[in-house]
């Protein structure tokens, strides 16, 4: 247990080092953002594909335009507006 806690407490003394010196925290915080940027990018890839999906979907299906505005609403927290422009953007962009 000492020998953990020893371990421990050397950890915290380098992470200390390490955040004071400006150069190192500056690459760190590039490297969070540049991280946190590129889960973001992924995850907004995802929902578009989604979204792309759930139109060209039920459009194949038959579904009215807005059975199709309601769906994208209603699962991916939309306004009417933004559904609007996902429906216009998709549904044009494919030929059923």
């Amino acid at each position: 247990m000492a020998e953990q806690n020893e371990t421990i407490a050397k950890a915290v003394m380098t992470l200390k080092t390490l955040s004071e010196d400006d150069k190192i925290r500056l690459q760190c915080e590039a490297r969070d953002r540049y991280e946190h940027d590129k889960a973001s990018f992924i995850a907004d890839g995802k929902r578009l594909g989604g979204i792309e999906t759930l139109i060209l979907d039920n459009l194949e299906e038959g579904k009215s335009r807005e059975q199709i505005l309601a769906k994208i609403m209603r699962y991916f927290s939309l306004s009417p507006e933004a559904a609007e422009r996902y429906f216009n953007q998709f549904a044009n962009s494919k030929d059923l």
